[in-house]
């Protein structure tokens, strides 16, 4: 049972917003850093090195866990499934969700 001012906890539609355009910029940070590692020719140097160069530059926005996680999926994906795959469509889907989680209901 809540008492007091309930919608302020973490978990609540209060920071569902934010959290949905912390993922979507995570997905972004991936996305960027994915498209520029994948001209290094060895391919385990490009994942280790992308994902951790993603991962540190989310991590530097200060929001919460999701960014930096999302960061490094998103350049694994696009490493492994390539750009035209894994960017502009995992990019226009997160978006769309972010916006439909950020709607006031």
């Amino acid at each position: 049972m809540c008492r007091g001012n309930c919608s302020r906890r973490s978990g609540t539609r209060y920071h569902q917003p934010k959290q949905a355009w912390g993922l979507v910029l995570g997905v972004a940070t991936g996305i960027l850093v994915g498209e520029i590692i994948q001209f290094i020719p060895n391919p385990i140097a490009a994942m280790g090195s992308g994902v951790f160069i993603s991962m540190l530059i989310a991590s530097s926005f200060g929001l919460g866990p999701v960014v930096p996680i999302q960061a490094g999926v998103s350049v694994l994906l696009v490493l492994t499934l390539g750009a035209e795959t894994a960017g502009y469509t995992r990019m226009v889907d997160v978006t769309i969700g972010a916006e439909r989680n950020g709607a006031p209901s």
